[in-house]
């Protein structure tokens, strides 16, 4: 089973996965808010979810590979548009790219962030590190 290491960030700023402006269904996507979207159960919940229910296919990658993804959680909690941010240094094949996609498809809701006592819909960029047997 590969193991996984999670860890948030949203400094990067060039993407063809971040449209701009950055909206979703008319909505401004936030980068930042008063309470950011959180898994539920948090970051290690999380990782245990992606372990879980991501499915190596044996052959295709082997080693540490670090995937950058973004996706945006909207108001209601829900995973939206996972897309990978692409870097020629640590690159997967498109099965294991398809695979956690997948994954992030799957997600239960989120509990979403907040903006101004408002729910806001949010981006977040972050890097998953996988080790591949």
């Amino acid at each position: 089973m590969p193991a996984f290491l999670f860890s948030q960030q949203s400094n990067l700023q060039a993407s063809d996965c971040i449209p701009k402006p950055d909206t979703l269904d008319g909505q401004k996507v936030f980068r930042l808010a008063n309470t950011l979207a959180q898994y539920p159960g948090g970051d290690a919940k999380m990782m245990d979810f992606i372990g879980k229910n991501f499915k190596h296919l044996k052959g295709k990658n082997t080693g540490k590979k670090t995937l950058t993804i973004t996706i945006v959680i909207d108001a209601s909690g829900k995973v939206r548009n996972p897309c990978l941010i692409k870097s020629k240094s640590d690159m997967a094949d498109e099965n294991t790219e398809r695979e956690i996609i997948r994954v992030f498809n799957a997600m239960p809701k989120w509990t979403p962030a907040e903006l101004n006592g408002k729910k806001a819909y949010t981006r977040i960029i972050m890097p998953v590190q996988l080790w591949l047997d």
